[in-house]
């Protein structure tokens, strides 16, 4: 089981909860009262942890907080604290990064090249289609109308608004039913569309 707690801290338990233990990457800074954390969908192991730098494991079982985690971006790639993750299933070196001001950084080869999107809210969600990683969806908060739900069909390249309808407040989650018929759900401050 993992979770997390105030100020930078991601937690394991071997035991089904009864108890933690931190694996908080050491050299780790900065970073929102809570820091997102995301398991690849293809990959149990495999975790990435923000603050305002960018942290990976392969072997997430067995990490602790001086052994198992390495850098894939620093506070000055990442430009602010990291407030969403997004992994692609088919590809584990292929991440989504979103930014409490705003920014999209993405990346297909593990960190080494990052590209960037600015001038968005702040991100609160990343959804990756599990078919096709070139598609992702992305969530907003705050109250800027139109954008609260985006859409990329090229890895995060270009964004466009699939906002539609939806209220003009916070969207803090995005989930995707994959089978058919497909569809979006959109976990908002006034509740789920």
């Amino acid at each position: 089981v993992y979770g997390q707690y105030v100020n930078g801290s991601i937690q394991r338990s071997n035991n089904y909860g009864a108890s933690f233990t931190n694996i908080t990457p050491s050299g780790s800074t900065g970073g929102l009262f809570y820091n997102p954390y995301e398991m690849s969908p293809g990959n149990n192991n495999i975790v990435v942890f923000g603050r305002a730098d960018v942290w990976k494991t392969s072997r997430v079982q067995t990490a602790s907080s001086s052994s198992g985690w390495y850098q894939i971006a620093t506070t000055a790639i990442i430009g602010g604290s990291v407030s969403a993750i997004g992994i692609s299933a088919t590809d584990t070196s292929k991440i989504f990064i979103g930014t409490s001001n705003g920014r999209i950084l993405v990346t297909t080869n593990n960190g080494l090249n990052w590209s960037l999107q600015t001038g968005f809210p702040y991100v609160s969600d990343f959804y990756i289609d599990i078919n096709n990683d070139s598609i992702c969806y992305v969530t907003f908060g705050g109250a800027t109308a139109d954008k609260h739900v985006y859409k990329s069909t090229n890895s995060g390249v270009d964004w466009f608004s699939i906002t539609g309808n939806l209220p003009n407040i916070a969207a803090n989650s995005i989930a995707v039913r994959t089978t058919s018929p497909r569809m979006l759900f959109v976990g908002t401050d006034l509740g789920v569309y």
